[in-house]
């Protein structure tokens, strides 16, 4: 009988830590959305950089939406321009959303995105999803 116990027990804990795994967010974690709302401006433009802590997580594409999880605590986020950069406290089983806007034109082809947080992704209806 213990060991059917100890068995069930595993099997539990596996199945919460496989659901954990492929939501990509366990519940000591904030998952945080961003979204690319650029449909007016061309095509060819780059993908724009998502940075955290200063290191580059993801490039999104133009209407697109992207979620990870984070730690809780502080984290610096920020696009490509760094003057941009601006530190946000995270809390565990919370959801941010944050918006990707063209911040500056370099030359022909090239642009600079920066990271400004907003309250909800509405703006972001029907937008694919990124991996």
């Amino acid at each position: 009988m213990r060991t059917l116990r100890s068995l069930n027990f595993a099997c539990s804990l596996f199945l919460v830590l496989l659901s954990a795994i492929s939501t990509g967010q366990t519940a000591t974690q904030a998952r945080v959305v961003f979204y690319r709302a650029d449909g007016v401006y061309p095509k060819f433009f780059t993908r724009a950089t998502i940075k955290v802590d200063g290191k580059s997580v993801h490039k999104i594409g133009n209407m697109a939406t992207w979620s990870t999880a984070i730690a809780p605590g502080e984290h610096s986020i920020q696009g490509d321009e760094s003057k941009y950069a601006a530190k946000y406290t995270f809390e565990s089983g919370k959801t941010y959303y944050f918006a990707v806007r063209l911040g500056s034109m370099g030359v022909v082809h090239s642009a600079k995105f920066r990271i400004v947080p907003v309250a909800d992704n509405s703006e972001a209806t029907g937008f694919k999803e990124e991996k």
